[in-house]
C-alpha cells in the first residue's frame, strides 16, 4: 500500500482483528502459514502508518487504557 490509508481501511483492519480475537477466545486455532502470515503481510504498511500518527503528549498509555475501558474494549 503506497498511499495513505483512509479511515475505512483502518476500521476494516481493526474489525478483522477484533473478529479474529473473538474466534481465538472461543477456541479457534489459526494456522500461521495460511491465516496469520498473509493477514500480517497484507496489513503491515497500514499498521506502520498507524504508528506514525503523531498524538498529543497527554495521550499517555494510561490515558489510552482508560479510554479503552470506557469504550468497553478491555
Amino acid at each position: 500500500m503506497s498511499r495513505n490509508a483512509s479511515y475505512s481501511d483502518y476500521r476494516e483492519m481493526l474489525d478483522e482483528i477484533a473478529s479474529r480475537y473473538d474466534k481465538a477466545r472461543a477456541g479457534y486455532e489459526f494456522d500461521f502459514a495460511t491465516e496469520i502470515e498473509p493477514f500480517l503481510k497484507q496489513n503491515k504498511v497500514l499498521a506502520d502508518q498507524l504508528l506514525q500518527i503523531q498524538t498529543d503528549e497527554r495521550l499517555t498509555e494510561r490515558v489510552r487504557e482508560i479510554m479503552r475501558r470506557a469504550d468497553g474494549n478491555s
